[in-house]
């Protein structure tokens, strides 16, 4: 255990355990920590989740402001 709560996010693009082994990326190591294996991650479950990054609402200003 690295230390961090069971479901907690991590790495550089904040992601979750459960979700960086869905959309690990091959040829990256299964380390959550690694940045180049966390933002492939993270890019891959933007592809699979909205299509592309401009559907994300932190990522596009022109998007209305989303309550969480």
């Amino acid at each position: 255990m690295d230390g961090a709560r069971l479901n907690c996010s991590r790495g550089y693009a904040q992601v979750i355990p459960d979700t960086f082994a869905e959309n690990h990326q091959a040829g990256t190591t299964n380390r959550i920590y690694d940045p180049v294996a966390n933002v492939a991650a993270a890019i891959n479950y933007i592809w699979r989740r909205y299509g592309d990054i401009s559907r994300v609402q932190q990522a596009n200003p022109h998007l209305p402001p989303h309550p969480y």
